[in-house]
């Protein structure tokens, strides 16, 4: 049954145009950066991360996978109007750039 159904979904998107492909990549439904960071590691907040950036070299809450220690930086959209205006539509602004390039 896995077989076929993995057959049936290559066929299905090998013949997308190159319109729907980008209709499904927006996808309202598909996971978001969050829902992946959240099943991956544990000892992990949204809040956590913000705030440790501030605070660079005192941070003692990183995020975990397995035994290793982690930093987690990635940017999250909004699934409604009020999310994205609040994650600016999952861009980053400027001070964000030079964060992740300190």
């Amino acid at each position: 049954m896995e077989v076929k159904i993995e057959e049936t979904r290559r066929v299905i998107y090998q013949n997308l145009t190159p319109w729907q492909r980008v209709q499904i990549a927006r996808h309202a439904a598909r996971p978001f950066a969050l829902d992946y960071i959240q099943l991956s590691f544990t000892n992990f907040s949204n809040s956590t991360a913000i705030g440790c950036l501030r605070m660079i070299g005192r941070c003692r809450r990183f995020a975990t996978m397995d035994e290793h220690r982690c930093v987690v930086i990635g940017h999250q959209k909004g699934r409604d109007l009020k999310e994205n205006l609040k994650r600016n539509f999952g861009s980053a602004n400027p001070e964000g750039y030079r964060k992740a390039c300190g």
